[in-house]
């Protein structure tokens, strides 16, 4: 019988395949693309982020069990969410925001769970403090709907401090197994 986290795998990668299949149908229908493809792809998309959170957290992390419930449930809502936006349930210029804020909500807190920021020390913390407060910004920028033009080029800053602190700590960190070597 399969595990749990080889059937996350295996979904994660369909989900990627799909998105892939969405995208190039699209592409090749021109200027007159339907729109049920643009919606089941922002669907598949959203899809896809979850698993992928999930699938890193179930494999690569040690998390608690209710850490890994509330990832769960909040991917669980996350796609629910996606899908009500996607198909405009709520109006979809408001609900993309809150899809964008909720979502980034969602990575933060798998990308903690990944650099083991609770108990990490040193130049981790560190990264991973400044990732925490680019991701915060992010948040807040589309829950809030900021549209000042500055506000936008701080967002791109914060883009790049989050990604660039989160793959630099990806490079520092060691996990357990390793420190007990």
């Amino acid at each position: 019988m399969m595990k749990k986290k080889n059937i996350m795998g295996i979904l994660t990668l369909v989900s990627l395949i799909t998105l892939a299949l969405l995208g190039f149908t699209i592409l090749s229908q021109g200027i007159n693309f339907s729109a049920s493809l643009v919606q089941l792809s922002i669907v598949n998309l959203v899809l896809l982020v979850v698993l992928a959170g999930i699938y890193l957290v179930n494999n690569h992390c040690e998390t608690k069990p209710m850490t890994k419930k509330i990832i769960w449930a909040l991917g669980g809502g996350l796609v629910i969410f996606g899908a009500i936006v996607a198909f405009n349930l709520i109006d979809f210029k408001s609900g993309w925001n809150y899809l964008m804020g909720v979502g980034l909500l969602f990575v933060t807190l798998v990308q903690m769970q990944i650099l083991d920021w609770e108990i990490s020390k040193g130049i981790l913390k560190i990264l991973g403090l400044l990732t925490l407060l680019a991701n915060i910004y992010m948040i807040a920028y589309f829950m809030f709907e900021l549209t000042p033009e500055s506000m936008g080029s701080i967002l791109d800053i914060a883009v790049l401090v989050s990604a660039f602190a989160f793959l630099v700590g990806l490079i520092f960190y060691v996990p357990k197994n390793k420190k007990a070597q």
